[in-house]
């Protein structure tokens, strides 16, 4: 069962990639950017006082969730949500679907750090399966 959870999310995190609203992409420092699993491991450009989003994907019904493992000190969890998938046409959820994690955070001074997230095991002795980093800098 672990191992399916575990190909199940891999299969889904492969295709969910959100692009940048601002910043990363046009080289100037964003206001509001969204990013997602594309950025793992990259560079990262907010403005002070602006937010970044982190969306990361993983499988309902799976015994593991995104949690923040590590936060420069010029960034502040403003908020985190999980997001269902969109019911299809007949109304039914979709048992085992994709749930978007989105981590908001605030930009609160100016600096360069890392960011790191973990897709944790709520169950037994909260195994690691993933990690994503990014190196974000305020300016």
């Amino acid at each position: 069962m672990r191992l399916f959870a575990l190909a199940a999310f891999a299969a889904l995190s492969a295709c969910a990639t959100v692009q940048p609203v601002d910043g990363p992409a046009t080289g100037a420092p964003g206001r509001n950017v969204t990013i997602g699993d594309g950025f793992d491991g990259g560079a990262i450009a907010v403005a002070p006082g602006g937010l970044l989003s982190v969306e990361l994907i993983s499988a309902a019904g799976a015994p593991y969730e995104w949690v923040v493992v590590e936060t420069p000190a010029f960034l502040r969890l403003a908020s985190s949500e999980k997001i269902a998938a969109p019911r299809p046409a007949n109304g039914e959820p979709i048992v085992g679907g994709p749930v978007t994690n989105r981590f908001v955070f605030q930009a609160t001074g100016t600096g360069s750090g890392r960011l790191q997230l973990a897709l944790r095991s709520f169950v037994g002795n909260r195994e690691v399966a993933r990690t994503w980093t990014g190196t974000i800098t305020i300016r």
